[in-house]
């Protein structure tokens, strides 16, 4: 759980608000940060971060190679899941989740 930083490059790092690295990769966790993508980045919206954890996030984590992206709306009250695709990268929603 935050803050502990997710460092894909010396200028791409982000620190999600919940994280998972499976026990096949937890070479990539450190004492001080994990060192790649991990498995699962999990981003709580709020009124301040809404735009950073929605779009500007979602880039890298795309990019980096992160598995698998949920966004969590505490004030619509859903959760936007995201999945890498086989084929390309690129995160495909999944579902959308309504409480």
């Amino acid at each position: 759980m935050a803050p502990f930083d997710v460092v894909f490059s010396d200028l791409d790092v982000v620190e999600p608000d919940l994280l998972y690295v499976s026990r096949e990769r937890r070479h990539v966790v450190t004492e001080a940060h994990v060192q790649g993508p991990p498995d699962l980045v999990v981003e709580v919206l709020s009124p301040g971060t809404r735009k950073t954890d929605e779009l500007t996030k979602r880039k890298p984590y795309e990019r980096f190679g992160v598995a698998e992206y949920w966004v969590v709306d505490p004030e619509l009250e859903t959760i936007k899941i995201y999945r890498r695709e086989p084929v390309g990268g690129a995160f495909a929603r999944l579902a959308e989740l309504q409480a």
